[in-house]
């Protein structure tokens, strides 16, 4: 008799990090049949059978990581402009990633400290908790021969956004370089006209023609995805709500008077950043058949 393949291809660790990365590079929900194949529970010709076994593993996957923090959810979302609904897990990457630094004068020491469940909004430091963190990455980032050189050097940058590195003598020049403090620049001035409503011109660079225009836009929101940040808001010489990559933007200026407009009841960044890049652009719509070699 021959022996009965079982669908257990992967090792337990490999198949956790497949599934976490799988769901994270998935702007939708995800059907559990097409997780189990595209992750590795089975193969395209498992049976009836060996799909329950599969089910029953990603169940005990999905507990144990949900368990460890990994926000591992059923979701319903609509897609295509709202012609099709699907049904699946999806790990939303708000929750799935590190939180904002603040960094306080003085901690209490008194009182139940703050949950630190899945999803963390902010993250307290003392000033001497980021001087010790800033310093030891100084040394790794400045260290050529250290394997986590380049690593370090990038961990600083981020924090940049968050927590003035200049009050500490010695920051190395490359954590603020042109492009960094260009960003930050930009990023502030947006947030300013975010929070006072006012219009904001710029030139932009789109990436889709390779041209450079002269943009008015009303600021919705600014998001922050995948390792950039976005511009969300309406842009009245085409009369619709557009995204914009920030370090594509140069010559910002606050134009007109505050309050010149309300942001629309609803509005969230997030369904803009989740969009597919063919999504994104000022055309509407256009249907294409694609012709693919045998």
């Amino acid at each position: 008799m021959t022996p009965r393949h079982r669908p257990h291809p992967i090792a337990k660790l490999q198949r956790w990090l497949d599934l976490v990365i799988f769901l994270l590079g998935r702007p939708h929900p995800v059907p559990i049949d097409e997780i189990l194949r595209s992750v590795g529970y089975v193969k395209d010709e498992a049976d009836e059978r060996d799909l329950e076994s599969a089910r029953r593993m990603f169940e005990r996957d999905k507990e144990e990581l949900r368990a460890m923090g990994i926000p591992i959810r059923f979701d319903r979302q609509a897609i295509h402009f709202g012609r099709e609904i699907v049904e699946g897990y999806r790990i939303d990457d708000r929750e799935a990633y590190l939180p904002y630094l603040r960094a306080l004068e003085h901690m209490a020491t008194s009182g139940s400290p703050k949950d630190r469940g899945a999803s963390l909004p902010e993250a307290r430091l003392t000033l001497n908790d980021v001087r010790e963190a800033v310093l030891a990455l100084q040394d790794l980032a400045t260290n050529p021969t250290h394997p986590f050189a380049a690593e370090a050097l990038r961990v600083l940058r981020k924090m940049a956004f968050d927590v003035d590195l200049d009050r500490w003598a010695g920051a190395p020049a490359a954590v603020v370089d042109t492009e960094a403090s260009t960003t930050r620049s930009t990023l502030l001035k947006l947030a300013h006209a975010l929070r006072e409503r006012q219009t904001v011109s710029f030139r932009y660079h789109g990436a889709a023609r390779g041209q450079t225009t002269q943009r008015r836009v009303q600021p919705y929101g600014l998001g922050y995805r995948h390792g950039q940040w976005y511009l969300v808001g309406w842009d009245p010489d085409r009369d619709a709500i557009r995204t914009f990559h920030v370090g594509r933007m140069a010559h910002l200026r606050l134009i007109g008077p505050a309050r010149a407009f309300t942001i629309p009841p609803g509005f969230r960044v997030a369904d803009y950043l989740r969009r597919h890049p063919w999504e994104l652009g000022d055309g509407p719509p256009r249907q294409v058949d694609v012709l693919f070699p045998p």
